[in-house]
């Protein structure tokens, strides 16, 4: 689980070893929790944070706490970090830390710590246009280079609108793992356990927790709140590329296992953010295997996800699994959308203007700053979508 809380002024005097017996309850072998900061207080215990598993942590179930930093356009979670980043908590009104602060900073300082910096909970309702999406930094911090996994699976928010505005983030030509953090808070009552939403990943050796966030780093990830979801293109896992030659096309193999106690209604390949297979897997219960052949034109890229209703072991609206895909790259040049990337540019332009409307910043350099890097990602943007349009 990249996203699980011990403490959240729940009313369970939850204890270290309370926490980590849920962890062990639910099997999960890594688990990372973020400390983070509610208002004027601290969610969690300063000491925690060492950068190193924690002692409680056993051969199959491992414990590290993180940082989750929560800003106005946003939140991130920072891993395998052995130093908060302050301030915890940004554009919070009525407190000392009102002004805006661009998570991309965040997600920099995880990974001069060498760890890895995520989108939290991204999406909720609707992502049809791009002033609905204005309302988050993600697009800004994709075009900057940061951000190495993507929450497509969490408790609280919609998994298809997360997934949607996953596929413009690949369509636009970056890579990003996608990952399953739950966001509960374990000393509340009425929150599901930790692990409601998980991340598989393809760790080579011994499980560590540095295993675990390199193979997050690696792309080798699969999301879900229920089903188990293995899934190979070309024999490939999650994260893996496939080269083909100038002018090279056809179709590609994919083989998807799915093993899941929930009903699974059906599972689905992605090519490029479009839906190109759909096998009707409902009366498939239990363990089941099933393959396709895929048409891909040019580069592209291929994920697979499945989906099921409503279900009594599924702590979420409904079952949803995702993996990472498998790059296909024709040539020496991937696979860009140009509608995505205009898309996400006018996100950006929208956030812009949000931010300079608000204009919550103390001093005017710190407003310039901020601007810059947005007009920073703005330009990634432009270039991507002249490279688009002079391929078309």
């Amino acid at each position: 689980d990249t996203h699980a809380h011990d403490l959240h002024q729940g009313r369970i005097p939850l204890m270290r070893e309370d926490f980590f017996q849920q962890l062990e309850a639910e099997d999960l072998a890594v688990t990372i929790a973020l400390i983070h900061m509610d208002g004027k207080r601290l969610m969690g215990r300063w000491s925690d944070l060492t950068g190193s598993p924690s002692p409680l942590s056993t051969d199959r179930h491992r414990l590290q706490y993180a940082q989750e930093f929560r800003g106005s356009f946003g939140h991130v979670g920072m891993a395998g970090i052995d130093e908060f980043v302050t301030p915890f908590i940004g554009g919070a009104t009525n407190t000392p830390w009102a002004p805006d602060v661009l998570n991309a900073d965040y997600l920099e300082a995880a990974r001069e710590q060498g760890g890895i910096g995520g989108f939290m909970h991204p999406f909720n309702g609707s992502v049809a246009t791009p002033e609905a999406v204005s309302v988050s930094e993600i697009p800004v911090d994709a075009a900057l280079g940061l951000g190495e996994f993507y929450d497509v699976i969490c408790y609280w928010y919609d998994e298809l609108a997360n997934a949607e505005m996953y596929y413009r983030l690949l369509n636009a030509g970056f890579r990003i793992a996608a990952t399953g953090g739950t966001d509960n808070f374990s000393d509340v009552w009425r929150d599901p356990g930790p692990g409601a939403s998980r991340t598989y990943v393809r760790v080579e050796g011994p499980v560590t927790v540095d295993g675990w966030l390199d193979g997050i780093r690696s792309l080798n990830t699969f999301a879900t709140n229920g089903p188990l979801l293995f899934a190979t293109v070309e024999g490939l896992d999650p994260g893996h590329e496939i080269r083909r030659e100038a002018g090279e096309s056809g179709p590609v193999h994919v083989e998807v296992d799915v093993a899941s106690i929930t009903p699974v209604s059906r599972v689905e390949v992605i090519v490029n953010g479009e839906v190109v297979h759909s096998e009707d897997t409902r009366g498939r219960t239990g363990q089941f295997s099933l393959e396709a052949d895929v048409p891909v034109e040019g580069s592209a890229w291929v994920a697979v996800r499945a989906l099921g209703p409503t279900s009594p072991v599924v702590s979420d609206s409904y079952a949803f699994a995702q993996t990472t895909p498998v790059w296909i790259v024709e040539g020496d040049t991937p696979y860009v959308s140009g509608t995505d990337v205009r898309f996400l540019l006018e996100a950006v332009e929208a956030f812009r203007g949000r931010v300079a409307a608000r204009d919550r910043f103390q001093r005017a350099e710190d407003r310039a700053q901020f601007l810059a890097r947005v007009d920073s990602a703005a330009a990634v943007y432009r270039a991507l979508l002249r490279e688009a349009e002079g391929r078309n």
